[in-house]
């Protein structure tokens, strides 16, 4: 059931913390959502909290492996002291990524979902099993992983948390959205977007909007109160609404990533881009980026970078195509996005 340096639960009886508080995290198979909770979890293993990261063993390694800003060697280190729990998930088709979708939701990852819902058995019995040994579980779930967690949420010692993967002003704009535009109560005028919002629909394919009908929706509220990767000063007036909005509290506890890089890290693993980037004037570049899960076309990257170009502003642009299911796995569909001829010697300088 365990992957490689997870001990039997039962048998975790490192300093007696077993005994007291436990967290378990059910993070949701994209690597922007894998990697924040991933971060939570070192953080709050450094106050000497045992955590129990749950996952597919292919995706646990990908976490690690993309785990950047703190150090991933040594017996000391953070990452070594949580269990990660590889579960099987049963066979599902790993789709390539297509460049020319006929819309840009990431429909080839939902058989990777849909695959991932085949947790819920394994990590209630997981909680079952730390249940007997600690005082008090916290289950901290991506809110896109409420399914998984629905049987846990019955242990009486368990406490379930949900994470949003959002920062607190887009998940404003999407409760706005949904109520019309119209808040039930009075709130500050500069809460309120004075600029056109686009509106989410059409965004989703009728393939997500049943996966989050079924999925999703119709087991929410399990959660005790919700955990935020944000800081109130930061989105404080946006964290204020969705106080009053929700009959949970929320929680803003981030920024997860370290704010102090560690020298030895920075030494051995910093991009050259790091590099070129502590040469330039504050706020003088400009970071291009879609994520992980977003393929472009060759003729948006043309024209993306051509306007680049014509600005004359400093940038920085990962250029890539989005994950498949398994990041590791060998395809020959494997695409490399193409920059014009000449580009970036061009623009180097």
């Amino acid at each position: 059931m365990e992957g490689q340096g997870s001990p039997n639960v039962l048998s975790n009886t490192q300093n007696g913390l077993n005994s007291q508080i436990c967290v378990v995290m059910v993070p949701f198979p994209v690597q922007g959502h894998l990697n924040q909770l991933l971060h939570l979890s070192l953080l709050i293993s450094s106050y000497g909290v045992p955590i129990h990261y749950t996952g597919s063993p292919s995706l646990n390694r990908q976490v690690k492996h993309r785990l950047q800003g703190r150090p991933v060697g040594g017996g000391d280190n953070l990452i070594n002291k949580i269990h990660f729990h590889d579960f099987e998930l049963p066979r599902y088709e790993s789709l390539p990524p297509n460049p020319n979708p006929r819309m840009h939701f990431p429909v080839h990852v939902l058989p990777l979902w849909e695959a991932y819902l085949h947790l819920r058995e394994p990590v209630s019995e997981l909680v079952r099993q730390l249940s007997v040994e600690c005082r008090r579980i916290v289950v901290i779930y991506d809110s896109l992983m409420v399914y998984v967690v629905q049987d846990v949420a019955h242990i009486q010692n368990v406490e379930l948390f949900s994470f949003a993967p959002i920062g607190a002003f887009t998940l404003f704009l999407s409760w706005f959205d949904i109520l019309d535009r119209k808040l039930p109560f009075e709130v500050d005028s500069s809460v309120i977007p004075q600029c056109d919002i686009q509106s989410d629909e059409g965004c989703f394919m009728p393939e997500m909007e049943k996966f989050m009908a079924e999925k999703i929706l119709e087991y929410s509220g399990l959660e005790v109160g919700s955990l935020h990767n944000t800081s109130r000063v930061i989105e404080g007036k946006y964290m204020e609404v969705l106080d009053k909005l929700s009959d949970r509290k929320c929680f803003a506890i981030g920024p997860f990533n370290p704010v102090e890089i560690d020298k030895h890290e920075s030494e051995t693993r910093r991009h050259e881009c790091l590099e070129w980037l502590d040469g330039q004037e504050k706020n003088s570049v400009i970071y291009v980026s879609f994520g992980t899960m977003t393929s472009i076309t060759d003729e948006q990257i043309k024209e993306l970078a051509e306007g680049l170009e014509k600005s004359g502003q400093k940038f920085i642009w990962v250029l890539r195509d989005a994950d498949k299911g398994d990041v590791f796995a060998k395809s020959d569909a494997v695409r490399r996005p193409e920059l014009p001829e000449g580009y970036e010697e061009r623009v180097k300088n």
